[in-house]
């Protein structure tokens, strides 16, 4: 089993597990916040501590490196939210190269804030079933709630795990050969999936399935063929709907959670919307000075991004010329969904028009006029009233395909449009 080494120039210096955990996890993260609960989420898995023991693990942190706490050498503290490393820092790979079947989904570079239940929820998921599906809208994180449970498998239990990124594949057909090259068997494509049934038979890992709204059949009928041929295989999917089989487990991710109201810095950052902004802000601008000044701007940002991460992300990386009114002043203009300074992600996810691109190619002409007319209606809605509006077969469409999302409202179940979705069928879908 791997283990974790601390030196300074050539000398071990001793550091318990948990501590080290938590130093890992901040030197992850590249001088970005991470957050209390997921430093204890890291150090005690699964497990409720008090945060006192965060503090005490900390500490230990501190007298390791002889840092003080005062000077904030390298373990800068934000009051009510989390720490971050206050040095510049270079992480060196000592993995040993991973075997087929074991190759590990992208190592995530970035702290991922406010979503430590759903990455718990799928862990628990996948043990319990063999195929959960992430499901939610363009944007929502589920390809990093997938990655983060996966390699929290890995760490934890020692889980092979093979990610499969179906974004860049148009051909169905194709899609057992992509999930073979991942798992590293180089096989003609004819002969693709008896090749991989067989390679994966004896074999225990999870297959993460990314991106596969637009390749759903042959999605379904590939998971289908390997949790029947494989027992002790697993499937991890994520997409904007289910893939429809009988064992499948399906996991909605929604929108992170935006204050209603809030007059101070501290009670925003109780809201993980508000606490990635406040994040990925630092991250842009390390010296930046932000108060409860700036606690309405920060609320009314992360409202009119839907709280979604991608959302927030994009804006957020414009925060190295804009100021956060000035950020404020762009989106409320309708100019949000051309925002984009994210040149190494991946292209449908620089813009969120590109993401809304995306994730409405695939309609047909009755649910692209749907989608713009209901865009002109109050919202939220009751099923009825969609119906009415659009028909029941589409309107069935539109809400499997997470263009429409279900909210509780005085023990209602409703649905609305997200604030993108509606500017974007309003500017970008034409009526045919």
């Amino acid at each position: 089993m791997a283990r974790s080494i601390l030196t300074e120039n050539g000398r071990h210096i001793r550091l318990g597990s948990r501590a080290m955990s938590m130093l890992a996890a901040l030197v992850a993260a590249r001088g970005e916040l991470v957050p209390r609960r997921q430093l204890i989420e890291r150090a005690w898995p699964e497990t409720f501590v008090e945060a006192s023991n965060l503090r005490v693990q900390i500490s230990a942190v501190r007298r390791a490196l002889n840092d003080d706490g005062q000077s904030a050498t390298y373990l800068i503290n934000v009051a009510g939210y989390g720490y971050r490393i206050g040095v510049p820092v270079e992480q060196g790979d000592w993995h040993e190269p991973a075997a087929p079947g074991a190759a590990l989904p992208r190592h995530q570079i970035t702290a991922i804030v406010g979503r430590d239940r759903e990455v718990a929820a799928l862990v628990r998921a996948t043990r319990r079933s063999r195929l959960v599906t992430l499901t939610g809208p363009g944007g929502v994180g589920k390809t990093t709630i997938a990655a983060a449970a996966a390699q929290r498998l890995h760490d934890q239990h020692m889980m092979d795990i093979c990610q499969v990124d179906f974004a860049a594949l148009e051909a169905p057909e194709l899609v057992p050969a992509a999930a073979a090259a991942a798992l590293g068997l180089e096989v003609d494509a004819d002969a693709a999936l008896p090749a991989l049934l067989e390679f994966a038979r004896a074999r225990a890992l999870t297959l993460v399935f990314d991106s596969c709204e637009h390749l759903l059949p042959a999605v379904a009928a590939l998971s289908q063929a390997i949790l029947h041929t494989c027992p002790d295989i697993s499937v991890i999917a994520t997409s904007h709907e289910a893939l429809g089989l009988a064992l499948e487990r399906v996991i909605r991710v929604t929108p992170l959670a935006v204050p209603e109201a809030t007059t101070t810095l501290e009670g925003a950052l109780r809201f993980p919307a508000c606490a990635l902004l406040v994040c990925r802000a630092l991250a842009m601008q390390p010296t930046r000075k932000l108060g409860d000044a700036d606690a309405v701007t920060i609320r009314a940002l992360c409202d009119r991004l839907d709280g979604l991460p991608l959302a927030i992300e994009i804006a957020a990386a414009n925060l190295d010329v804009l100021s956060l009114a000035e950020l404020l002043g762009q989106l409320s203009s309708g100019r949000g969904l051309d925002l984009g300074n994210r040149r190494t992600a991946a292209a449908r996810h620089q813009t969120m028009r590109a993401m809304l691109d995306w994730t409405t190619r695939r309609l047909s002409g009755p649910e692209h006029l749907a989608l713009r007319r209901l865009a002109q209606l109050a919202e939220p809605f009751d099923l009825q009233r969609l119906e009415q509006a659009a028909g029941a077969d589409i309107i069935a469409r539109l809400i499997r395909r997470s263009l429409l999302v279900p909210v509780r409202q005085d023990g209602r179940l409703l649905y609305r449009m997200l604030a993108s979705t509606r500017l974007y069928a309003n500017q970008h879908l034409n009526e045919v």
